[in-house]
């Protein structure tokens, strides 16, 4: 858990539960997802739109981002 000083700069950015979405899934194996489980972005969506639907989706769809940007 973050430290106070930490917490308080997230609720200062407004960005806390979108900070802390992303740390989680940046701690736990990499499992193959098709859908972010924040805003529900569909694989499918993100290739064919070659658009993210929010900061996690950076995490979940990482070797489909890489794919685009490469």
């Amino acid at each position: 858990m973050p430290n106070p000083p930490q917490r308080k700069a997230r609720r200062a950015l407004g960005a806390e539960h979108d900070l802390d979405a992303l740390i989680r899934a940046a701690a736990f194996p990499r499992i193959p997802l098709d859908t972010c489980p924040h805003c529900h972005a569909r694989l499918e969506d993100v290739r064919r739109d070659e658009m993210l639907g929010c900061p996690l989706c950076y995490a979940v769809f990482e070797a489909e981002v890489q794919r685009i940007l490469a």
